[in-house]
């Protein structure tokens, strides 16, 4: 959970604003990770704090990870932050992935 940004969280949000039948599956993982993202994401305007569903399994095992995926309709992913793990996974389960461009530095 330290890869998601302000910026990525706020795209986050407005797609569950914009999809009111969703909900979102982050990792339970590191210990403190958990409030520290719902904070964030209440100042950011999430309105309803249940449709984030959290999972340790998710964080810690790779099989559970793939699953969950599987059954995901859109993969979100972080930008600038991912090693590609989650776009390999994503392309793994032939689920779509969503990410954010990357920051130029020029």
């Amino acid at each position: 959970l330290h890869a998601i940004d302000t910026r990525a969280l706020k795209a986050w949000i407005t797609i569950l604003d914009k999809s009111p039948e969703t909900f979102l599956l982050l990792p339970d993982h590191p210990p403190g990770a958990r409030e520290n993202i719902l904070k964030r994401a209440k100042r950011a305007g999430l309105a309803s704090p249940e449709r984030l569903l959290w999972n340790t399994e998710v964080a810690l095992n790779a099989t559970v990870r793939v699953d969950a995926m599987a059954a995901a309709d859109l993969i979100l992913d972080c930008p600038g932050k991912s090693d590609g793990s989650v776009a390999a996974e994503a392309g793994i389960v032939a689920a779509p992935l969503l990410t954010l461009p990357k920051r130029k530095l020029v």
